[in-house]
């Protein structure tokens, strides 16, 4: 278990230092996007989902996590709303300490904005209204939600890699808002920032998903 919290320590902070140096603002978006074929989308992760509270040092580790979704189809689109996620499901996840940890994804969908295209294979762009509680302990020690700073749903940065059909998440402006039980002292306080990291493949028939500017 520690080396699973470990590793997902490291690859936090490897991946938001990334997000740091390669988002680009809003202002950058290129005016119209393309998207083939669009539809209805599945996805699996790649590598384990992890979330650090970095004010506490608490990392919480999820090996398996499923996606499922939808992405505008055709050209001259919008970059803002290019794609939705309805669901997320993440299992077995523990948090540091070996305590088992139940996610529960809310405010669903979840919006994917496309801001940046590198000309030949990545878009840039984030997934926003982004929160989630999550049950620490079984019996529950410590049940958390998160969300934006002052409520509301949080912003992640996102990579899409056509060549992969892939999408990263890193980064967040995500905070716990609320934190109740005996056992949150040493877990999670209101305000404490959370970043996240994963990475997710499109799966199913509908996998081979394009999405380029113009």
């Amino acid at each position: 278990m520690r080396k699973i919290v470990r590793n997902a320590l490291t690859a936090t902070a490897a991946v938001a230092a990334t997000a740091a140096l390669t988002t680009v603002p809003a202002s950058a978006a290129p005016a119209t996007w393309t998207v083939t074929p669009g539809g209805n989308i599945t996805g699996a992760n790649t590598m384990p989902l992890h979330a650090l509270n970095t004010d506490k040092g608490v990392a919480v580790v999820c090996p398996v996590s499923t996606a499922a979704g939808s992405l505008k189809s055709g050209s001259g689109l919008d970059g803002n709303g290019i794609a939705s996620l309805t669901s997320v499901a993440a299992t077995g996840c523990v948090t540091t300490g070996g305590l088992a940890t139940v996610i529960t994804p809310t405010g669903m969908p979840w919006t994917f904005n496309a801001l940046n295209y590198d000309g030949s294979d990545v878009v840039e762009g984030e997934l926003t209204g982004v929160q989630a509680t999550a049950v620490i302990g079984n019996p529950a020690q410590c049940t958390v939600t998160v969300g934006a700073p002052g409520g509301g749903g949080a912003t992640i940065t996102g990579t899409y890699t056509n060549s992969t059909d892939r999408l990263a998440v890193s980064g967040s402006n995500l905070v716990v808002l609320t934190a109740t039980g005996a056992g949150c002292g040493s877990l999670a306080s209101p305000g404490d920032s959370i970043t996240l990291g994963g990475e997710y493949g499109l799966t199913g028939a509908n996998a081979d998903q394009t999405i380029t500017s113009p």
